[in-house]
């Protein structure tokens, strides 16, 4: 049996290397849909790629073989970008819900959930687990927060991942082109929580402070790469990035 620490040590690894040669290998080219959920001119959210790393979970999904593997964590990267000539606040911390045990250990979380990046498919709206992204001011144009669908037997209000997960845990069918096949399908929205913004915000001494930043106001559909690509990290004794729809790249 493989270690958890050795997974995710491979797992970083590849990440590093999928993120360094991500941004040659694909044009930026994007779908713009029409919907309820209003572009933002002031904030946008891109969502180019999307991860998903393999683990052994044997018979954790009711039905499963011992021989099966499933997915145990599915990453998306999400570029926020500031298109002001103002500061952007922009945050979002959901570890702040699903491990609500550890709120009163970290200082910062008082800011609270701060926003959610939803993922919409169906009769799925799944709120991605988000870590640490506590809201502070941002100097940059841009700045990447990581979502993250990961399976978990110790926090409860995680098995909304591990339900969805075990859904794609069957050795007998492809599961890369069934978990493409959906993520591609999805749809992503970032949901602020206007009143945390607010806590933060009234912490400025006065309103020029204040005038001085932006921060999200309404949902903001994030734009997807079209056609959208899925990394799969999917084998355990060889550093090997398969990636959909095939054809886009090679894995080495």
């Amino acid at each position: 049996m493989i270690s958890k620490r050795y997974i995710i040590t491979k797992e970083t690894r590849l990440m590093k290397k999928i993120i360094k040669t991500y941004w040659l290998l694909f044009p930026l080219t994007f779908s713009w849909s029409t919907n309820i959920f209003a572009q933002s001119e002031d904030i946008t959210i891109r969502l180019e790629f999307a991860s998903v790393s393999e683990y052994f979970f044997n018979s954790l999904c009711k039905g499963i073989s011992v021989k099966d593997t499933m997915p145990h964590k599915l990453s998306f990267p999400f570029l926020i970008e500031n298109h002001t000539k103002k500061k952007m606040l922009f945050g979002s911390n959901t570890r702040n819900y699903y491990r609500d045990n550890e709120y009163f250990h970290y200082k910062d979380y008082n800011y609270g959930v701060i926003g959610r990046f939803l993922m919409i498919n169906g009769a799925d709206t799944i709120p991605l687990f988000t870590d640490k992204y506590n809201i502070k001011p941002g100097f940059e144009d841009y700045i990447t927060i990581w979502g993250e669908i990961r399976f978990s037997l110790s926090d409860k209000r995680m098995s909304i991942f591990n339900d969805l997960l075990c859904r794609f845990a069957h050795f007998k069918v492809n599961q890369k082109e069934r978990i493409y096949n959906y993520l591609n399908e999805a749809r992503f929205v970032y949901v602020p929580v206007i009143s945390d913004y607010e806590l933060r915000m009234s912490e400025c001494e006065n309103d020029s402070i204040r005038n001085m930043f932006i921060y999200p106001q309404k949902p903001i559909e994030v734009i997807k790469n079209d056609p959208f690509t899925v990394f799969f990290i999917w084998n355990d004794d060889q550093e090997n990035v398969e990636t959909y729809p095939k054809g886009n790249a090679s894995s080495e």
